[in-house]
C-alpha cells in the first residue's frame, strides 16, 4: 500500500512496481499419467430386453451406454462406479475383457 498525493493506492498482482508478496511461487504440478494408461477395460453387449424391467434398470443400461439388444460398449472396469452398476444389471448384460 502507497500514498500518492493523499489517496491510498492499492497494490495489485499486474503492476510491475509492486513489492514482492513474500511467498515462494507454487511448485509445478507433476504430469498426470494418459487416461488409458493401466486401466482395465471392459466390452458390454446388452443380451435381454430392458422391458418389464424395473425403472432403475433401465436407467442404469442407459447410462452404461446400452439401448439395444445386441449393442456393445466399453467402459472402464476398473472405476467402483461401473462395478456397482454391473452388479444390479447383471442379467441383461454379457461382460468380456475389451
Amino acid at each position: 500500500m502507497s500514498k500518492l498525493n493523499g489517496q491510498i493506492f492499492m497494490a495489485t498482482s499486474g503492476d510491475a512496481d509492486a513489492p514482492a508478496s513474500g511467498r515462494a511461487a507454487a511448485p509445478a504440478k507433476p504430469a498426470r499419467p494418459s487416461r488409458g494408461a493401466g486401466k482395465r477395460r471392459l466390452r458390454l453387449t446388452q443380451i435381454k430386453s430392458t422391458i418389464g424391467q424395473s425403472p432403475r434398470h433401465r436407467g442404469t443400461m442407459r447410462a452404461l451406454g446400452l439401448t439395444k439388444i445386441g449393442k456393445s460398449v466399453e467402459q472402464d472396469g476398473a472405476s467402483p462406479v461401473i462395478q456397482g452398476m454391473l452388479r444390479k444389471v447383471a442379467h441383461l448384460v454379457k461382460v468380456e475383457d475389451a
